[in-house]
């Protein structure tokens, strides 16, 4: 298997390659330095795809993510350093396409109302030049016919039609290297193909390239012009081109009539791929980085497939998803942390495109006068919750702290919705890691790489797996396609956390928190798991001895009190494993003020239900330590979006245990909270929400908006009752709301789902490939005494 890149070869052999005699003798079998030739160009066509701003909700949608001095070092071409980028080219259109074509911002402030960042002109560096052998000057164009010609004087980026833009930079280049020996090389995909091949016979028909080699490299490109038009592309002085076309792509064959191939024909065949799956969306097969792969192992006439560049095949699945399960690469994973970018970045704390919490306030709400004392609206930390905490934990089950909502209750209860999230933008979710199923980070780190307002308040502890019987596994718990997965018969649940001296000192207390990872679907997982209701006598302690014979959902109970003994992670259940984690904390805390909090969201706010009667009903809110158990510290569970977890006898021995308080936020759109609809009841107070009133909301949003924690949040933010509306009280951000649903209004230029680990957590190693590093282990991994 040759290097990747011949360069050497290529400088000696550059006419060769660039077509002086048409490819012959090149093309079957296809010539190793030739493969490299054209993936160097193809790279340089794909960079165009990737540097472009896609994001409609963004003020610079359609323009460059990144500047011309940095572009190639950001955009993953094999050797950024061969050229340096000249001039951007942009275009403009003034006849009807497809919203495909051209990328237009929803924003009011947008770059530019005309106008998309089409591509670049670039020109071999020194160092380039004396390796290929001449000063080449390729040019990326991505669009339509259209395109090419349009001009408007109004428009700032568009006085010049995008051919006068390349046109007058290539004259520009000429002059300036006059004395050297010169290349020309257009290179495009798809549409920009097309273009590339009516610039390529621009240059030369109009004589821009002053008799030096004018070369087109094009990828999956649509025919161009009617049998006239090939007849005086093909009889152009010093114009070649060579059009690479994969046998299941569509594209190249359109339009069918009265249209005809121009140039010379490099077939190849990504079909015959084993790293590919079968064929599925047609539009895989015309996916630029598919060419490239197909560019790296064709073997032509002689059929079959066999890679004879070394080029990773994790770039397959950079924009698609077109490798198969087994090589474990999440799909479509390019994609820059957070959606950012230079234009369009989802920065905490950069007001620079997404501006700050109280500039994205409704006018309305600029002056009120009514969200705290000061007229301004409060932050997330209050000296008095650490003297109030045990009234906001329920002591006096909330009596007067509701309607309207108290600000500092709206803190606490936003405090532990985020230790919540935690465990969403901690769990790995992507099917075909063999990490699947597990937490992406270390305990020692949790809090600091997730999004939590004070990360140094609490230090997890304990991690909690879960397993289930089979009637509940494979409905609620994510199996990985790895088969050399370790969370096949298990899922990272949750964690405890205990309060560190810092968060002590802010709290009022030491507070241990278990908090049970849920599920961010709306309604399909709780109307699947219709099971018949089980025994809650075990884990009620004397309660559950008392005749009544309470019921929970045996589903749920499954999750809480299942074990595996051939399980690295789950021997023992993931109830026992929280009940020994909090005895070893009460034990270790015995002589200071201590208090258990139970959390959780959907079907995680059921685990916490159980969880929390379990503490309290089996006196685990004690110190084994302390004298006839004299210390008991308050358990209170606060859920959100929880389904109903047992029958009336389960609630009425839930309400009869001793310092036991339960806060149940509910959304009132949200679906959820019915399930069960018979023979189950609600547990605990209510604090009735309606996100529906919120201004920076979508008017009819999804089911999965109501039900999303997030939104929850924003709830807790922002209520203030029917009859009061709706209005920020804690300076909660409004763009958390899209960190994993859509659920914000257009008008605010924030990315729907825009919570992405860098590049889906793919890392580039030393050898130039790139590998799925989505897990940190414990040191304790595999410890499950």
């Amino acid at each position: 298997m040759s290097s990747l890149r011949g360069l050497g070869n290529i400088a000696r052999r550059w006419r060769e390659l660039n077509g002086v005699s048409y490819w012959k003798g090149l093309l079957d079998p296809l010539d190793v330095d030739l493969r490299n030739n054209i993936i160097n160009y193809g790279e340089l066509s794909q960079a165009a795809y990737t540097g472009l701003n896609r994001e409609r909700r963004s003020r610079y949608a359609g323009s460059c993510l990144f500047s011309r001095k940095d572009f190639l070092s950001r955009v993953d071409v094999s050797n950024p350093n061969l050229y340096v980028i000249t001039k951007f080219i942009y275009a403009m259109c003034t006849v009807s396409l497809p919203d495909a074509f051209m990328i237009k911002s929803w924003s009011k402030a947008a770059w530019s109302k005309q106008s998309n960042w089409m591509g670049f002109v670039a020109v071999a560096t020194d160092e380039e030049i004396v390796r290929p052998g001449s000063a080449d000057d390729p040019c990326v164009h991505g669009g339509w016919l259209s395109v090419y010609t349009s001009a408007d004087p109004e428009s700032q980026y568009n006085k010049q039609s995008a051919r006068y833009q390349v046109l007058n930079e290539i004259k520009r280049l000429q002059d300036m290297y006059e004395h050297e020996e010169t290349s020309i090389t257009i290179t495009g995909h798809s549409l920009g193909a097309a273009l590339a091949t009516i610039n390529a016979t621009d240059i030369v028909s109009n004589g821009y390239n002053k008799s030096c080699p004018v070369s087109a490299f094009v990828f999956g490109s649509p025919r161009v012009g009617n049998p006239d038009f090939q007849k005086a592309f093909d009889s152009a002085p010093d114009l070649r081109l060579l059009r690479i076309r994969n046998s299941p792509d569509v594209v190249p064959n359109w339009p069918k009539l009265g249209y005809s191939d121009a140039g010379t024909e490099l077939m190849i065949d990504t079909g015959e791929s084993p790293y590919l799956k079968a064929p599925g969306n047609p539009l895989t097969w015309h996916d630029m980085e598919c060419y490239m792969h197909g560019v790296a192992g064709t073997q032509g006439s002689n059929g079959g497939f066999k890679l004879e560049i070394d080029r990773d095949i994790a770039l397959v699945n950079k924009h698609e998803d077109a490798l198969k399960n087994e090589y474990a690469i999440p799909s479509s994973w390019w994609v820059v942390q957070n959606k950012v970018g230079n234009s369009g970045s989802m920065v905490n704390g950069s007001p620079a495109i997404y501006t700050s919490p109280r500039q994205r306030l409704p006018p309305h709400q600029e002056q009120s006068s009514q969200i705290d004392q000061k007229g301004t609206v409060a932050t997330m930390f209050s000296c008095d919750m650490a003297s109030r905490w045990r009234e906001l934990h329920g002591s006096g089950h909330w009596d007067g702290l509701l309607d309207p909502l108290d600000v500092d209750l709206r803190r606490c209860l936003i405090t532990y919705g985020e230790m919540i999230m935690a465990t969403y933008e901690a769990f790995i979710g992507e099917h075909r890691s063999p990490n699947a199923g597990m937490c992406r980070y270390r305990r020692a780190d949790l809090f600091r790489r997730v999004d939590v307002s004070h990360p140094g308040w609490y230090a997890a502890t304990r991690y909690i797996y879960a397993t289930a019987n089979a009637d509940v596994h494979g409905k609620v718990l994510l199996r990985p396609l790895c088969r050399e997965g370790r969370a096949t018969e298990c899922n990272w649940m949750g964690y405890v956390a205990v309060a560190t001296d810092e968060g002590a000192a802010a709290l009022g207390r030491r507070d241990i928190v278990v908090a049970w990872r849920g599920t961010q679907r709306a309604l399909e997982w709780v109307a699947d798991l219709k099971l018949a209701p089980a025994s809650a006598a075990g884990i009620l302690g004397p309660e559950g001895a008392d005749g009544t014979d309470p019921s929970v959902h045996r589903g749920y109970l499954s999750l809480y009190t299942s074990e595996d003994q051939c399980s690295e992670l789950n021997k023992r259940s993931a109830r026992m494993q929280v009940l020994t984690e909090i005895a070893r904390l009460m034990d270790k805390y015995k002589d200071e003020e201590t208090s258990i909090t139970v959390i959780g969201h959907s079907l995680g706010a059921t685990l916490a239900t159980l969880n929390a009667a379990d503490i309290a009903a089996n006196s685990y809110n004690t110190s084994s330590l302390s004298p006839s158990g004299e210390t008991r510290a308050p358990v209170t569970a606060v859920v959100f979006g929880s389904p109903r977890t047992g029958d009336r006898s389960f609630r009425d021995a839930f309400h009869r245990l001793r310092d036991l308080r339960m806060l149940r936020v509910r959304n009132r759109p949200d679906r959820i909270p019915h399930y069960p609809p018979v023979g189950y009841a609600d547990v605990g107070v209510e604090l009735l929400i309606d996100t529906r009133l919120s201004p920076f909301l979508r008017r009819h949003g999804s089911e999965s908006q109501s039900h999303d924690l997030e939104c929850h949040l924003h709830g807790v933010a922002g209520w203030h009752g029917d009859h009061r509306g709706f209005e920020l009280v804690v300076d909660r951000d409004v763009a958390l709301v899209n960190k994993f649903d859509d659920c914000l209004a257009d008008e605010y230029p924030v990315p729907v789902r825009w919570k992405v680990h860098h590049n889906k957590s793919m890392v580039k190693g030393p050898d130039g490939r790139w590998v799925l590093q989505d897990h940190e282990p414990d040191d304790d991994d595999d410890d499950d005494d």
